[in-house]
């Protein structure tokens, strides 16, 4: 569909892959190189399932073949992400019947909901960015945060004395000038051995047995950039570092954070893969660590990694090493859900991207092997959820220069897109391991969802995921579904499958948070903040629920969501690594002190 050329929609929905033999139906391309190439199924749909989408198919295909523009012209090309054409909108309408939780205020919780393009209105908009899309849903009030010395290194720690910050901050032990000193690598292994146990599985970009060979080398030790930098993300979890907090009030491993940053000017001398990977350990540290301006310095040390991934050129080539492979994909993920949260344009273009899917290696053991699997099936998931926010981002666009009219052969385009991803998004569900799929007597369309079993937290964000990818694609749809043509595409209950899916986020949520540590929701890419932007996006849909639905029972399930939403976000936003979000929640005004003794409606831990 790209550049206007068709495509074989049966191949792509299917999951044909390219046999590097006969070339994919849509790119032409190898198997490594084709952008919808799945991975070995393991499992498939049952056979009148794929007899009834055969019968789809050869209607979109019927359609698109009377698509004779090319699809920046149907989209609307005009829209260019690099120029700022498109007329500010008016403010979204407050008229609005407005739920808020106990000790939070009305304004504070307008701030938790969702555009269109899945952006979160709590994130801070800045109005001169150049792929911006105008959408001013609130009268910002916060002025650009401060990144200097004072505000955010020292002062926003836990507000830390002066006496303690000056403590450990001129304690710092002078690094040596080569990583070969085993006084170093005795100083930082127990902290290597906590990384792998505990960030390795969600953020696994590094090739274990090379690395610890490379731990008893003396003329090829590691990177000691990436070295600090695993040091530092690994002191969340090391009960000395936990213990040291208490002692002197510095953050878990923010001496080897420092280290790191002092280190950091030598290493962006020339881009190196394990560069990359020190860059991308710096934006985990920030997960952990509460401070201002959280999206703005995260979203800067992503955007220093993915210039090297382009220089290096890991995201358009399927021949280097594994641990290339590895990185470049763990990037991606970051660059697609932080330009989610925060309505940026994703570094990367998905059909650009031809590096194939990471693969286990002969030195790597049964437990990598199943974590390698796990982290395929998310990519595959993310490679899904980048089609779909740059559908929504086209879409809206679109809207803000023609409004809710189409023309015929947008129409015809927009369907099959949205055919073509909801069926990726349900291929999705057959081709994960069958530990993943939801219990064979569970209701998965009731509201509100049932409580789910989680054996894993992986499978719980990996799901919750997924439901907020239904969400977007599905979201525009809610209140205005597209005009029906001639080539009877399927109707889809959309505000119904949004609906399911913001329940099954919430529960999903509520099940973690009562099974598992808190500080599990630290686990993902993204940290706990992943989790909250989930949360974001289903309460925006339980609000739609109670102010639209025509039932009485089913508007008060969703009020109950809606509030228990809210509680679980509120109980994590005190580990939010954004100082802003734990205020909304955290800082009652005399509006709120008012209602503080309002009865909860579900009393959450």
């Amino acid at each position: 569909m790209e550049g206007g050329g068709l495509f074989s929609l049966r191949n792509k929905t299917l999951g044909v892959k390219c046999d590097g033999v006969q070339p994919c139906g849509r790119c032409k391309k190898s198997n490594a190189e084709c952008v919808f190439a799945k991975l070995p199924p393991k499992r498939g749909p049952p056979k009148q399932y794929m007899e009834n989408l055969e019968n789809r198919l050869q209607r979109v295909e019927k359609a698109l073949k009377s698509v004779t523009a090319p699809v920046r012209k149907v989209f609307g090309d005009t829209m260019n992400e690099k120029k700022s054409i498109i007329p500010e909108v008016s403010p979204f309408n407050k008229r609005c019947v407005s739920y808020s939780a106990p000790y939070t205020s009305d304004l504070q919780i307008e701030r938790f909901t969702i555009n269109e393009i899945g952006q979160a209105v709590y994130v801070n908009d800045l109005k001169s960015r150049v792929d911006r899309i105008p959408k001013d849903y609130h009268n910002d009030t916060q002025s650009d945060v401060s990144d200097s010395p004072i505000s955010s290194a020292t002062a926003s720690f836990f507000h830390t004395p002066p006496s303690i910050i000056t403590t450990y901050v001129s304690s710092e032990l002078p690094i040596p000038e080569h990583l070969s000193s085993r006084h170093i690598i005795s100083e930082v292994q127990p902290l290597t051995e906590v990384y792998f146990d505990h960030v390795h599985k969600y953020v696994p970009m590094i090739h274990k047995p090379s690395f610890l060979k490379q731990m008893h080398s003396t003329t090829n030790p590691p990177s000691r950039f990436l070295l600090y930098a695993m040091c530092a993300v690994a002191s969340r979890w090391s009960p000395d570092c936990i213990s040291s907090i208490k002692n002197n009030g510095a953050p878990a491993g923010y001496v080897y954070y420092q280290r790191a940053l002092e280190l950091l000017d030598d290493f962006i001398d020339s881009p190196r893969v394990t560069t990359i990977q020190g860059l991308i350990l710096l934006v985990k540290y920030q997960e952990y660590l509460q401070r201002t301006g959280y999206f703005h310095r995260s979203y800067f040390y992503l955007g220093m990694a993915v210039r090297m991934c382009f220089d290096l050129g890991i995201s358009q080539s399927d021949n280097d090493s594994e641990t290339k492979r590895r990185t470049f994909w763990v990037t991606f993920m970051y660059d697609l859900l932080m330009s989610i949260e925060q309505g940026h344009t994703t570094y990367f273009q998905v059909q650009k991207c031809k590096t194939g899917f990471p693969l286990v290696t002969g030195e790597e053991g049964p437990a990598l092997e199943e974590l390698v699997t796990n982290q395929n099936i998310f990519i595959q998931l993310g490679k899904v959820l980048s089609e779909i926010y740059v559908m929504s981002r086209s879409i809206t666009k679109r809207q803000e220069l023609q409004g809710d009219k189409r023309s015929h052969e947008q129409t015809i385009e927009e369907q099959a897109r949205l055919f073509s991803l909801h069926t990726h998004l349900e291929n999705f569900l057959y081709e994960v391991p069958p530990t993943l799929i939801y219990p064979p007597t569970q209701d998965t369309e009731s509201y509100p969802a049932e409580k789910q079993v989680i054996g894993d937290p992986f499978i719980g964000f990996l799901h919750m995921t997924y439901h907020f990818s239904v969400i977007l694609l599905h979201r525009t749809y809610t209140s205005l579904s597209p005009p029906k043509t001639e080539y009877n595409f399927i109707t889809y209950p959309h505000r119904k499958l949004c609906a399911t899916s913001a329940s099954n986020i919430t529960t999903i949520a509520e099940t973690l948070y009562e099974m598992y540590p808190s500080y599990t929701f630290s686990y993902p890419t993204r940290g706990v903040q992943h989790t909250i932007h989930c949360l974001a996006m289903a309460s925006t849909i339980h609000k739609y629920e109670m102010m639209h639905s025509e039932d009485e029972t089913t508007r008060e399930s969703a009020k109950q969501q809606y509030m228990l939403t809210l509680n679980i976000m509120q109980q994590l936003s005190n580990q939010s690594p954004s100082i802003e979000v734990s205020n909304y929640f955290n800082q009652p005004t005399p509006m709120v002190e008012k209602r503080m003794s309002a009865p909860m409606y579900h009393n959450f831990r």
